[in-house]
């Protein structure tokens, strides 16, 4: 009889395969589905950003989110409602604490339809090389690097990305996370740094960084001041920032899980809190010193919300009392749509399928053949 240890490294492995097998199929099948609509893309790109690349990418987040359903891992979501702005232009600002987030905030955006889409994300630089880096290259997403040296050019380059990718793409929302860093990497020197500065020290999050948040919102809200003169911002008025989502992600028992361990199974199920708050635009301060004031408020919001969840087992939804513009959601378990998630296999299945003879084995025999004549 086989051991009930026996049965569950098994299972281990069998979701590391599939994983593994569903990478293997989605991600080359996108980059050729991207190289070979790159005509449409170049002359037809307003079609090509807003009605073809968004269903692609939404598919991929359709598939994270199954490999978290598929482990037991429930998100729960409350807070304000955000269907009445999924297609309006919004800053997302996101806690930080593990690998994890990503594909958590992903399984609460795919539900949402197309707008999902319709998203560009700010990372480290470092995810450049990973398979969804890879994924994000072509979707336009935006590489930071972090650290001192270079900030101010990396800030530069943030512009002319919401300038030149951002704007004539079409996308919506932008995806920050302002701590800069996984909480447990940072919260040391945020301490320290709140202590030094007569700001309050935080636990459950950690002090956040404004540079990129104003970046962002004076390329594509404000008017800029140049040699002391106010400029009007030269952003079409339908493409300006409308909201500013500040999003709380909690884990039980303050686990912030990794997110290859979620993908293995190696945890037990739960459920995972996200809570959504919704600021329009103009309540938002341009002056970095208001505008840090302001940000910090919200992080000191998160730190409440997550003490009380961590500690008293308090709901965030419970401890957020405040109705803002938005009607309010009760806490709700987001759904699996198991056909979608069926046909989103089917289709990078079918798709890896007919590339795999049109195209694979023919680039592998031009590589093996280079390979022949060196070796």
């Amino acid at each position: 009889m086989v051991s009930k240890k026996v049965l569950e490294y098994m299972r281990y492995f069998f979701r590391i395969l599939f994983i593994t097998f569903a990478n293997l199929i989605a991600i080359p099948a996108y980059i050729v589905y991207a190289l070979l609509l790159y005509p449409l893309k170049k002359y037809y790109p307003e079609f090509y950003w807003t009605h073809v690349e968004p269903r692609l990418f939404q598919a991929l987040l359709g598939m994270v989110a199954s490999w978290l359903y598929s482990g037991g891992y429930k998100v729960i979501e409350s807070g304000d409602d955000l269907t009445s702005i999924l297609d309006k232009e919004a800053l997302v600002l996101v806690n930080h604490q593990s690998t994890s987030d990503v594909p958590i905030l992903m399984s609460s955006m795919y539900p949402k339809g197309v707008s999902c889409g319709h998203v560009t994300w700010v990372m480290d630089y470092i995810f450049k090389f990973t398979n969804f880096g890879w994924i994000s290259y072509f979707h336009e997403d935006f590489f930071i690097c972090q650290g001192k040296d270079g900030r101010d050019q990396e800030l530069v380059k943030l512009k002319k990305h919401m300038l030149d990718s951002y704007l004539p793409t079409g996308k919506k929302w932008i995806v920050v996370f302002p701590e800069g860093g996984f909480l447990y990497k940072r919260r040391k020197s945020s301490q320290q740094y709140a202590q030094k500065h007569n700001f309050p020290v935080l636990e459950h999050v950690t002090l956040p960084r404004i540079g990129a948040v104003k970046v962002i919102t004076d390329s594509l809200y404000h008017d800029t001041l140049q040699n002391g003169v106010k400029k009007e911002s030269s952003v079409p008025a339908e493409r300006k920032l409308k909201w500013v989502i500040d999003i709380t992600i909690g884990y039980p028992d303050r686990d912030s899980l990794s997110f290859p361990g979620m993908m293995a199974g190696i945890y037990s199920p739960r459920h995972i809190n996200i809570h959504y708050r919704a600021y329009p635009i103009t309540e938002v301060p341009h002056d970095s010193n208001h505008l840090q004031t302001w940000l910090y408020d919200r992080y000191i919001e998160k730190e409440e919300f997550l003490e009380q969840y961590y500690n008293n087992k308090i709901s965030m939804n419970d401890t957020d009392k405040v109705i803002r513009h938005l009607p309010r959601l009760s806490e709700q378990e987001i759904k699996e749509d198991y056909h979608g998630i069926l046909f989103i296999h089917i289709f990078y299945f079918i798709s890896s399928y007919v590339f795999w003879h049109a195209i694979y084995l023919h680039l592998f025999t031009v590589i093996g053949f280079c390979f022949s004549l060196i070796f």
